[in-house]
């Protein structure tokens, strides 16, 4: 899986930033903080690919075979 890209955005630089602000400071959570910059973590979305389809689809048709139990072994 590939790795996603981490941009942060600081908040207060945002429109919603009050109505957030309001909203954290009514949280008795965090009573005891001053509130000076909030920030936002998004990530970037990576389609997920597939490099061989007729791969893919036999293991999904096909079950896990454990061969080292005893009991998966036909015949025994």
């Amino acid at each position: 899986m590939p790795n996603k890209k981490t941009k942060t955005v600081k908040i207060r630089h945002l429109e919603c930033f009050s109505a957030i602000y309001g909203e954290l400071a009514q949280n008795p959570e965090y009573a005891g903080y001053e509130i000076e910059e909030a920030v936002l973590q998004v990530k970037s979305y990576i389609p997920p690919t597939v490099k061989d389809v007729d791969k893919a689809i036999e293991k999904i048709r096909l079950p896990p075979v454990n061969t080292s139990t005893p009991y998966s072994r036909a015949g025994n």
